[in-house]
């Protein structure tokens, strides 16, 4: 299931929300969660990071668990441990110079790529939480591998200017076959402009039809 939409008028959902196959996080009062909720099949909790409604762009999930900053406010880790602990989720806190986990990490439930911005020391408890193996890339030479591509356990859909040599070496972590796309009327950022969990996305309003088609056949989403 996919559904277009904006999320206070902006077509960049994926700043805004973090989602797995299970649940979702979105910013407080967002009139959409509803929609949220029933495209993508998950239960959604309202919360801020940092103060902020821009969950995504500093929270990482997958079906096995979240990775935050630890710069997080005492209350916002209490709820987030609340929900990782009901959800069974593993969860950990990262004391690092860049925040914006969001934009460091591209994950699935089988493989992450990480950012050579984060500190070697922490790949070990990055996997310990994840549950999966992770390795240091980049994404057509950027180190904001999080913001270049966006994945499930079906597919990964990547900056249009990726390398071969990178995109080869995602599919063997990500264990999935990646494609080259784009999102809201020609943004590379790829995850900027989606929400998914499973087979079920949130698209940017701006998004063409061309460019929702590579979505959907590289994601095996459903309609």
């Amino acid at each position: 299931m996919i559904l277009q939409l904006n999320f206070f008028g902006d077509p960049n959902l994926g700043l805004f929300c973090a989602a797995n196959s299970k649940i979702c996080f979105l910013p407080f009062n967002l009139a959409e969660k509803e929609k949220v909720e029933k495209t993508l099949e998950v239960k959604a909790f309202e919360t801020k990071v940092l103060g902020t409604n821009l969950i995504g762009i500093f929270c990482v999930m997958n079906d096995w668990g979240i990775v935050l900053p630890n710069l997080l406010q005492n209350l916002e880790k209490n709820f987030f441990k609340k929900i990782a602990d009901e959800y069974k989720l593993n969860i950990c806190f990262l004391e690092l110079k860049y925040n914006a986990l969001g934009n460091l990490i591209l994950c699935n439930n089988q493989g992450a790529v990480l950012s050579r911005l984060i500190p070697k020391r922490y790949k070990e408890k990055i996997e310990r939480t994840l549950e999966v193996e992770v390795d240091y890339l980049t994404i057509a030479n950027l180190n904001i591998v999080g913001a270049c591509g966006i994945a499930n356990d079906e597919g990964c859909l990547l900056h249009r200017e990726v390398k071969s040599e990178e995109l080869e070496k995602i599919e063997k972590i990500l264990k999935v076959e990646c494609n080259l796309g784009t999102v809201n009327f020609g943004s590379p950022f790829v995850k900027s402009g989606l929400v998914i969990s499973k087979s079920n996305a949130l698209i940017g309003n701006l998004t063409t039809a061309p460019e929702i088609s590579r979505i959907v056949e590289t994601l095996k989403l459903r309609f």
